[in-house]
């Protein structure tokens, strides 16, 4: 087990929760990534504020400068940006290593459907492997559309 991986699983024994959100590529290419970084932020606290009761003033901190969640939320809540929160906060780290297992733990669920990519050693990082398996096979279902290069062909596209 990786190191990450421990530390994820220890981080996840202390929380008191945690909840992941995502977006599908189809929606990033639609509307940009930050209106699907915020609505899979949304997706995450809204699971977070119904499994934890008697949360007497919740507050979200947001790792970076940049609030991209609030306008999304349903309710008024506190939103604290910080810069390097994930290096200087410990629920904030702990929030982000468990959301990195788990992105891990999809890429290489997602090697096993789509062969020749290396999804599970580059874990879709724009790596050159990854570069050019795109440009050999084209892309697949969870590429980001809007994001390949131009010198990265799509064969499936005319």
């Amino acid at each position: 087990e990786s190191v990450r991986a421990t530390i994820s699983h220890r981080a996840a024994s202390w929380v008191l929760a945690s909840a992941l959100g995502r977006s599908e590529p189809e929606r990033i290419d639609r509307e940009g990534i930050m209106p699907a970084l915020s609505n899979a932020g949304v997706l995450a606290v809204s699971h977070l504020l119904e499994t934890v009761s008697g949360l007497q003033r919740p507050v979200v901190l947001l790792d970076g400068i940049h609030d991209w969640l609030s306008a999304g939320l349903s309710r008024e809540l506190p939103v604290v940006t910080r810069a390097k929160a994930d290096r200087d906060c410990g629920s904030v780290a702990a929030a982000s290593v468990i959301a990195k297992v788990a992105r891990d733990e999809e890429m290489v669920d997602w090697d096993a459907r789509h062969p020749g990519y290396g999804f599970a050693r580059h874990k879709g990082y724009g790596s050159a492997e990854h570069r050019d398996a795109i440009s050999r096979l084209g892309v697949c279902a969870i590429h980001r559309r809007s994001w390949i290069h131009p010198d990265q062909s799509d064969p499936g596209q005319d």
